[in-house]
């Protein structure tokens, strides 16, 4: 049987979000979420999704994923 993934073409997804710098334990409660049991800080961003879904990103992930945007009031998109 051969591996249907080798027919497999690439794609990129793109969505808008919302996104505020904010420390893990500071979005946890934020979120009205269990403190985090790691006794490190990290370092991250609160984001929220279309539909108002919140969640809290580590700012490495984040940063290799994301772009800020700006939006004119011509609506071209600016990225950062």
């Amino acid at each position: 049987m051969t591996d249907p993934m080798e027919k497999a073409v690439l794609y990129i997804g793109v969505k808008l979000i919302k996104a505020v710098p904010m420390t893990e334990r500071e979005a946890h409660k934020v979120l009205e979420r269990e403190e985090p049991k790691s006794t490190l800080e990290r370092d991250g961003y609160l984001v929220e999704y279309e539909g108002g879904y919140r969640s809290w990103s580590p700012m490495r992930a984040f940063d290799n994923s994301h772009r800020q945007v700006t939006i004119t009031c011509d609506h071209r998109i600016i990225l950062q």
